[in-house]
């Protein structure tokens, strides 16, 4: 099963804090969330971040990953990657923008901003380094150009995010490759999803419509701590959201969707297809793991589990 060895000896171990935190990030959608003005504190380049705690309300026991059965794992040999994209290697900088994210999957599906006013920062997150969009109100986003490795038909897919965002309002754009006009069919992750009530709630979706998304059965998001985002679809219509390596949220589809979206790029922290300022991500981004295809449980399960534990979530 798995990918052998790491194979990455230069990234530092994890997300480190000394806050102290309760469970409330992570409760069913009854609780409402709100912001943690600590865990928001940032200068331009750096900012102590707490990570989220065990998410409450789904029982983590019964999804708990064997890790001695899963081995070193390789993130460059996961069968059908798409995209990697890793803060901590691979980014151009402009001064202290972002000019470009250089995937290391194979597949030089590189994320680009050439106009200097719409690069994000280049910022740090407790021995890591993140891509950080949305700062002090302006517009920026991160392009990645269409390419064939992109285009995933009505197959199966898994996108998985490190991330966090502070939006109090929808939507807080993740990742998107969706075709224009609405409904936008194509892969997108939210945060605040309109359609999936708003503020502080995590979405997968294949088309921009009632039934056609997953959103996360928790509230408060938003609130500025680190999570391992996951999306995707398995036998055609079945969407599912994740955090932290569990089950969060399904949606069976009624219909399968081509979410090829072909000749649209994918956009990173703002849809650069249509602009919109109220889709602008507020927050950092630190690994995108995108798999083209069918990815067996043991195998997800694994990945997560080695993404969860690199930056202690």
């Amino acid at each position: 099963m798995v990918y052998a060895d790491l194979g990455r000896t230069d990234v530092a171990d994890g997300f480190r804090t000394d806050a102290t935190i309760d469970d409330a990030s992570l409760q069913p959608a009854a609780d409402s969330g709100g912001s943690d003005s600590e865990a928001q504190a940032a200068d331009a380049n750096d900012v102590s971040l707490q990570t989220a705690p065990d998410s409450g309300g789904f029982d983590s026991e019964a999804q708990a990953v064997d890790e001695t059965a899963c081995g070193p794992v390789t993130v460059a040999n996961i069968p059908g990657l798409a995209l990697w994209l890793v803060a901590d290697m691979g980014v151009v900088t402009n001064g202290n923008n972002v000019a470009s994210w250089t995937d290391q999957s194979g597949n030089r599906n590189n994320a680009n901003q050439t106009t200097a006013s719409r690069q994000p920062l280049s910022g740090a997150l407790n021995g890591h380094a993140v891509v950080r969009f949305g700062f002090n109100g302006m517009q920026n986003a991160l392009e990645i150009a269409d390419a064939v490795t992109l285009q995933w038909g009505s197959d199966d897919f898994t996108i998985e995010m490190v991330a966090r965002y502070t939006n109090p309002s929808p939507n807080a754009l993740l990742y998107s490759k969706q075709a224009i006009p609405a409904p936008y069919v194509g892969a997108a992750l939210w945060g605040n999803q309109l359609l999936a009530s708003g503020a502080g709630v995590f979405s997968a979706q294949v088309e921009y419509k009632s039934g056609y998304f997953a959103g996360s059965a928790m509230r408060g998001l938003n609130d500025g701590l680190a999570r391992l985002y996951g999306g995707r679809r398995t036998g055609g219509t079945d969407v599912e959201t994740r955090i932290n390596g569990l089950a969060v949220g399904a949606q069976v589809t009624p219909t399968v969707v081509d979410v090829s979206a072909v000749g649209i790029p994918v956009s990173l922290g703002l849809d650069v297809n249509n602009g919109e300022g109220s889709q602008q991500l507020d927050g950092d981004v630190a690994e995108i793991v995108a798999i083209h295809g069918t990815t067996a449980a043991a195998d997800l399960a694994c990945l997560e589990s080695y993404l969860v534990s690199k930056y202690a979530l």
